[in-house]
């Protein structure tokens, strides 16, 4: 037993430092490549939410829905209104936070220089080589100083910060309502046709279904099902997740220390986000 936990500890040690040497490669090649990182990672991701989007839309909508209600009641109506006006409001706020501009440009030029008795609380950008104002911060990828800055997202293709994070929060709130919405659709079609036992293969051992007509059907159901369950997650986390989970601290970056947050230490991708604080966090200050 105290092998065991030796060689588990030696594991963890070894994948960690693992994790830090990618994330400072990633670090190194966006610093190097910054504008093709950007051309490439903000219309992929860009076209990939939009294809995600459609697809659930036509999928639940056409498909699902009229396997599941009466496609001439009322419930079925008002459920069709309520997928357009979770779209509607999905892109609307998605278009939102990548067409308002967040960065200390966006402030009137009277602004953008400290008032009287106040030149104390700016610090200075070594990357823009400027006073800027408190709670500003440098953003690698816009490489521009951000008001208010929460993290860099690839989806809008900004940094959300002091003037899109009512969008980003609109935006994060209607996916997962929407994708709750899906949820449930796929759980009641996957119960009505008994496909809840296709969604994992281990729950497929000792089971025959050779003779099951429609069994690619129920396994589409239920690996969509599955497929949905980690879309409503992903959005409902990020906008939930506290300090614990969202928050870096640029003043352990800078004096060296190896502190990381769990979501980058198993996603070195978020490194060169560079989150300074969790969303709600900044929202109440």
């Amino acid at each position: 037993m105290v092998r065991f936990r030796v060689v588990l500890r030696a594991v963890c040690c070894w994948s960690r430092r693992m994790c830090f040497r990618a994330e400072e490669g990633i670090l190194r090649f966006t610093q190097r490549h910054r504008e093709k990182c950007v051309g490439l990672l903000h219309p992929f991701s860009a076209i990939f939410l939009l294809v995600l989007i459609g697809f659930m839309f036509i999928f639940e909508l056409w498909y699902v829905l009229p396997s599941i209600t009466d496609p001439q009641g009322m419930w079925h109506k008002l459920n069709w209104l309520l997928g357009i006006y979770v779209v509607f409001n999905i892109l609307g706020n998605w278009w939102l936070g990548f067409a308002r501009s967040t960065s200390v440009e966006s402030l009137s030029p009277k602004r953008q220089h400290p008032a009287a008795g106040e030149a104390h609380l700016w610090h200075y950008c070594t990357s823009c080589q400027k006073l800027v104002p408190p709670r500003s911060w440098h953003c690698r990828l816009c490489n521009v100083c951000i008001l208010k800055r929460d993290h860099h997202c690839t989806f809008t293709g900004n940094c959300i910060g002091h003037n899109n994070q009512r969008y980003f929060l609109g935006f994060l709130f209607h996916l997962t309502f929407g994708s709750g919405q899906a949820l449930v659709y796929n759980a009641m079609l996957s119960s009505k046709i008994k496909a809840f036992g296709l969604s994992d293969p281990l729950l497929m051992i000792g089971h025959d279904y050779s003779q099951d007509a429609d069994f690619e059907w129920k396994y589409t159901v239920a690996s969509i099902f599955k497929l949905n369950f980690l879309l409503f997650m992903v959005p409902f986390v990020t906008m939930s997740a506290g300090d614990e989970t969202l928050s870096w601290s640029w003043e352990n970056e800078a004096s060296g220390l190896s502190s990381r947050p769990p979501l980058q230490v198993l996603f070195p991708m978020m490194a060169p986000i560079g989150f300074k604080s969790s969303l709600f966090k900044n929202l109440e200050k």
